[in-house]
């Protein structure tokens, strides 16, 4: 999917998860399909497990690996190295929605930007009988800002990166 089409990427997975809610409750990880169901989005794709100490990746597609250089799958979250302001921007994110159960968007931008550097949107998966909480979500590069206003439920943080 390009940044020309009329739907962004971000939105199509945020629409899916919002699809498969069962009774008002978000998919479990054994609800999702992403790899069939979102397969164009695969490479841009992460899954974190949650405890109650750490968050670690599971799952960090290649675009994702690509872009930072470097492949977290098996790594804590917060370890990446990468700027300290969306690293802390990043982590606050990752505990708010195993927190609070609330997907959440998160876009960072340099000052003065026509784009984004990166939309990231996190979303919670209802645990399943190991009890381990499962985020589920993605992060895209270089798209237009996001319109925060066409989905008030979705918690979204704006973050601006040092030059």
């Amino acid at each position: 999917m390009d940044s020309t089409s009329e739907t962004s990427p971000w939105e199509e997975l945020y629409r899916y998860w919002l699809g498969r809610h069962v009774d008002g409750k978000p998919p479990t990880r054994s609800g999702i399909d992403p790899m069939i169901d979102l397969r164009h989005l695969a490479s841009n794709l992460i899954l974190i497990d949650a405890y109650p100490d750490r968050s670690e990746y599971r799952l960090v597609g290649s675009q994702v690996v690509n872009h930072f250089g470097v492949d977290h799958t098996g790594k804590l979250v917060g370890t990446s190295g990468v700027d300290a302001t969306q690293l802390r921007a990043w982590q606050a994110t990752v505990d708010f929605v195993t927190r609070q159960r609330k997907p959440k968007l998160l876009v960072s931008h340099y000052p003065g930007a026509e784009k984004s550097k990166t939309i990231a949107l996190v979303l919670p998966l209802t645990p399943e009988a190991d009890g381990v909480v499962k985020l589920f979500g993605a992060t895209f590069f270089d798209w237009p800002f996001p319109d925060a206003d066409a989905y008030p439920e979705l918690v979204v943080e704006k973050v601006e990166l040092d030059l």
